[in-house]
């Protein structure tokens, strides 16, 4: 859906689908996803809805590989969650979104 966008840079995607409503972050701990500075609600992966991810290949440093995912959430919200990919990938990130549902082929981006 957004693929054209890795073309641009991380911070220029993130701004842009902030003005397309994707307007949170959020992140994953051992309690579940959550939005940042909002930890006292955390959702499950039933409840989070993959809607699709963009990726940023570093031209000459393999750390700076990172991911976007835009996720919908069982009560609407709309947010960014940022992961790296590759070995730098966190772990944790990667075992939740597996149980997530997604709009796409997750296969193709090793989640699947």
């Amino acid at each position: 859906m957004y693929e054209h966008l890795k073309q641009s840079t991380l911070a220029a995607t993130t701004a842009l689908l902030r003005e397309k409503g994707y307007k949170h972050d959020v992140e994953v701990d051992d309690m579940g996803l959550y939005i940042m500075g909002h930890k006292e609600k955390y959702y499950q992966p039933k409840e989070v809805h993959i809607v699709s991810v963009i990726r940023f290949e570093g031209a000459s440093d393999p750390g700076d590989m990172s991911a976007i995912y835009m996720v919908e959430l069982a009560d609407g919200s709309k947010g960014q969650l940022i992961d790296a990919y590759g070995v730098y990938a966190s772990k944790k990130v990667g075992e939740f979104l597996k149980q997530c549902e997604f709009d796409y082929d997750a296969s193709t981006h090793g989640l699947k």
